[in-house]
């Protein structure tokens, strides 16, 4: 007894197809969060790493953390944090390790290491200090560090040692640090802010080293502190 082959027919294909494009768009939003959620967390062990780094320089030096002196900032090639950043070649490191691993997953190794001008994505706020009756920036000192000591702040866990930005310098006042992170740096080629890249929100590391997820409400909260009479979140003193 023969028994004769039966084909699909085009309306079982179409709806064959029509279930996979419902599963596929069912699928794919929980595959972008799951992916979303792997690059915060990359993001959060940086500055986990950079805290590692800020710590060990100043057990080194008495406190004191480095920020600029000349046209070296504190995450240029030149800077002393590459020396504290792990082993391998110092400035594919330091060029890795300044770049928010949610704009890293988008360029090649060739770009993040070699480029003419590698962008950077984190910003490290300027501290102020208090004198002769209000705050102000500080600036480095003679020794050639930022003149002021990570063991000494009032507030630690208050304190903004580093945060995912469009790697600008931020200084306190009303707006700056929204500005930092809602803005493009289009200098460095990078088209995505800092709270698109998380979903809203960005990583901070603190005085005390813990790292913080900080919403644009949160955000804006602490652009409203007063910075000439004493902001939390940039006093040294």
């Amino acid at each position: 007894m023969k028994f004769k082959s039966r084909a699909f027919t085009l309306i079982e294909l179409l709806v064959v197809i029509a279930i996979i494009g419902i599963l596929a768009g069912m699928l794919l939003p929980a595959l972008n969060r799951a992916r979303a959620k792997a690059r915060l967390t990359a993001c959060i062990n940086n500055e986990k790493q950079w805290g590692v780094a800020f710590q060990m320089y100043s057990d080194d030096y008495a406190g004191m953390l480095y920020y600029a002196v000349g046209s070296v900032n504190f995450d240029d090639t030149g800077s002393p944090y590459v020396n504290y950043l792990g082993g391998g070649d110092a400035n594919v490191r330091m060029r890795t390790m300044r770049l928010c691993p949610a704009v890293r997953a988008r360029m090649t190794q060739d770009q993040i290491v070699n480029a003419a001008t590698v962008p950077h994505t984190y910003s490290m706020p300027v501290a102020m200090t208090f004198l002769a009756g209000a705050y102000v920036n500080v600036t480095p000192d003679a020794a050639q560090f930022m003149g002021w000591n990570i063991k000494s702040l009032p507030k630690p866990a208050q304190f903004l040692v580093l945060i995912d930005s469009k790697g600008n310098t931020i200084t306190c006042g009303s707006g700056h640090l929204n500005d930092a992170v809602s803005q493009i740096n289009s200098s460095s080629g990078d088209t995505i802010s800092a709270l698109d890249r998380h979903q809203g929100g960005v990583n901070a590391l603190f005085g005390d080293f813990h790292v913080e997820y900080l919403t644009q409400p949160r955000i804006k909260e602490i652009d409203a502190g007063d910075c000439k009479h004493g902001n939390p979140a940039y006093m040294s003193n």
